[in-house]
């Protein structure tokens, strides 16, 4: 967890939105989330496709997740630490507060990336 003032440029973090109203005058209300379930600001979309909007405290008081570079691609074999247990990513998708991955590709089972390294590549077909 970090401060939105903490994120350096060129860096991302995660960004939740909820539509919270839709017309065709105004265009669409957003609540902006980033953590928890308390809205830490709102957006207005215009018809006119402008944004306009403001966080609900100062940037140095909304904790964020960072994005991180993702650690595991389609085709990694990676080995868990503890198991020892040797498996092939399928899938990898970003989640706060990290990402995830699974060795199906319908992600019937899915993994954090904690405790688990690369330790070759596979070719999928």
């Amino acid at each position: 967890m970090a401060t939105l003032t903490a994120i350096p440029v060129g860096g991302g973090f995660f960004l939740t939105c909820r539509v919270t109203s839709k017309s065709v005058a105004a265009g669409i209300g957003v609540d902006l989330y980033t953590s928890g379930t308390t809205p830490q600001g709102t957006l207005q979309i215009a018809p006119d496709q402008s944004i306009t909007g403001a966080w609900a405290s100062p940037l140095d008081q909304i904790d964020v997740h960072p994005l991180r570079t993702r650690p595991f691609a389609p085709g990694d074999v990676v080995v868990n630490a503890v198991t020892g247990e040797a498996l092939v990513v399928r899938n990898v998708r970003a989640t706060a507060p990290g990402w995830e991955w699974s060795n199906t590709i319908d992600w019937r089972t899915v993994y954090p990336t904690s405790g688990w390294t690369v330790a070759g590549s596979a070719t999928l077909t």
